[in-house]
């Protein structure tokens, strides 16, 4: 493997790292908003009609793009600003993680 396809690939990682982490953001910040527990429920739900999301829309940015901004369960519209932090978190890793590691590897 050369050192571009290994940078490549940490910087997809890092893009996808950051991601997940900005979703999680939102989900703290959600709950956070509405004064509901962190803990429980386990999963993610629906902001309007409160059903599990399923597995294939909680893939950060991508869920999104696929569903067009409207929830799989309800058809409501999804809030652009869930993607736009996750998009926003994970450009920043996808930049930052390596040239973090230039230095180490």
């Amino acid at each position: 493997m050369t050192e571009k396809q290994l940078m490549l690939i940490i910087i997809v990682l890092s893009f996808m790292y950051g991601a997940m982490t900005g979703s999680f953001f939102n989900m703290l910040a959600y709950r956070l908003k509405n004064r509901l527990s962190v803990l429980t429920p386990t999963r993610s739900f629906c902001d309007h009609c409160g059903r599990v999301i399923s597995f294939i829309d909680l893939i950060p940015v991508f869920g999104y793009v696929l569903r067009r901004g409207k929830s799989s369960c309800c058809g409501q519209s999804i809030n652009p600003v869930y993607p736009a932090i996750e998009l926003f978190t994970g450009v920043v890793c996808a930049f930052t993680i390596p040239a973090m590691l230039r230095g180490l590897l």
